[in-house]
């Protein structure tokens, strides 16, 4: 099972973050809202992608019996200049995605 929270912030708060994983989007997330993705064993990619960013997409492994939890936020200031810039640089990439933790049950 993972777990993804969207950390709550001022930018990009009233857009809707989708989680891809293996290339399927599989559920929206909002401002501030933490879900849980039931998922098969074996290894998976992880991606969040908004109508105006990308999130690099993460490798992890998946075994049976463990929580693994990823965060996710706007990685761009809510500036015309910081935005621009960030899309003549940097392309689409503009959300940060972070593998917090993995246990075990």
């Amino acid at each position: 099972m993972i777990k993804i929270k969207r950390l709550s912030n001022s930018i990009d708060y009233n857009l809707q973050y989708r989680v891809v994983i293996d290339d399927k989007i599989v559920m929206e997330i909002s401002n501030g809202e933490l879900k849980d993705y039931n998922l098969e064993e074996g290894e998976h990619t992880i991606k969040i992608v908004s109508d105006n960013y990308v999130s690099e997409t993460l490798k992890f492994q998946n075994y049976n019996g463990q929580i693994i939890e990823f965060e996710c936020k706007p990685d761009h200031k809510n500036s015309t200049l910081s935005m621009l810039s960030r899309k003549i640089f940097l392309g689409k990439l503009g959300i940060e995605l972070k593998k917090k933790t993995d246990f075990y049950l």
